[in-house]
C-alpha cells in the first residue's frame, strides 16, 4: 500500500491527471475484487459449515428412524397377530370353547399399543430449515412433510384408541360383577357368557377393529414404509 501511495503522489506531482484517474480506477477495482474474493471465501466456508451441520442432523434423524422401525415392526406384528381373532368375533364365528382357549380375547378391547416417533432429529431439522436455505433439498423437505403429518395422525388415533379402551373398562366396572376377577385374570363363566352371547361385546370389538385396523395400523404401515425409504436415502447421501 505504501508503494501505491508513493506512485499516486508522483502522478499528482507531475500533473498527470489522466494517468492518475486510470490508476485510481485500477486501485478501486483491486479493492473490489479483494472484497468479492473475501466474501466468496466466507460464503464457501459458511456453506461448508451448514452442510456439516445438516449432515450431523441427518445422522441423528437416521439413528432415530432405525430405532423407530424396530419398534414399528413389533407393534405391527402385535396387531397383525390378533386380527383373525377380531374378525372371528365380528363375524360371530368364535365358539364358546374357542373363546375359553383364546389367550388374546380378554385383551382385544381392554388394551392397546401406541406409537410415538422419536422427534429430536426432526426438531433439529426444522430449526435448521428455519434459519437456512434448503428449498432445493427434496430429502429434507420430504422428511419434514412425513414427520409433521404422521405425528399428528398417530397422536389422534392413539388418543381415540386409549379413550375407547378406558371407556370399555369403565363400562365393565360399572355393570358387570365379574370385572374385579377379570382384572386379576380370573375369567369366570359369566364373563364367557358376555363374550360369546352379548351384542355389546361384539359391538365393542367391531369399534376397536375400525379404529385400529382401518386407521391406526394402516398409518403405521405407511409410515414404516416411508421411513425405511428415507433412511436408505440418508445413508446413500452419507456415503456420497
Amino acid at each position: 500500500m505504501r508503494f501505491f501511495g508513493k506512485f499516486r503522489k508522483r502522478l499528482l506531482d507531475k500533473n498527470q491527471l489522466g494517468s492518475y484517474l486510470k490508476y485510481a480506477v485500477g486501485e478501486i477495482a483491486l479493492v473490489v475484487i479483494g472484497i468479492l474474493i473475501a466474501v466468496s471465501i466466507n460464503n464457501w466456508n459458511e456453506g461448508r459449515k451448514q452442510e456439516k451441520t445438516l449432515s450431523n442432523i441427518l445422522a441423528t434423524v437416521a439413528t432415530e428412524m432405525a430405532r423407530d422401525t424396530v419398534l414399528l415392526e413389533r407393534i405391527i406384528d402385535y396387531y397383525q397377530s390378533r386380527e383373525d381373532t377380531f374378525l372371528h368375533i365380528i363375524n360371530d364365528a368364535l365358539s364358546r370353547e374357542e373363546t375359553i382357549n383364546c389367550k388374546v380375547c380378554p385383551f382385544l378391547v381392554s388394551s392397546y399399543r401406541s406409537f410415538t416417533p422419536n422427534l429430536k432429529g426432526y426438531d433439529l431439522l426444522r430449526e435448521f430449515v428455519d434459519f437456512n436455505e434448503t428449498s432445493e433439498d427434496t430429502l429434507v423437505a420430504n422428511i419434514i412433510f412425513v414427520y409433521s403429518n404422521y405425528t399428528i395422525e398417530f397422536e389422534t388415533w392413539s388418543n381415540m384408541i386409549s379413550n375407547n379402551v378406558a371407556g370399555n373398562l369403565a363400562y365393565w366396572r360399572d355393570h358387570y360383577p365379574w370385572y374385579a376377577n377379570f382384572l386379576m385374570r380370573k375369567y369366570e363363566e359369566p364373563y364367557y357368557d358376555y363374550v360369546v352371547s352379548e351384542a355389546d361385546y361384539r359391538n365393542r370389538v367391531t369399534h376397536q377393529y375400525v379404529l385400529v385396523y382401518e386407521n391406526f395400523l394402516r398409518d403405521l404401515r405407511n409410515y414404516n414404509r416411508q421411513v425405511k425409504m428415507m433412511l436408505t436415502q440418508i445413508r446413500q447421501r452419507t456415503v456420497e
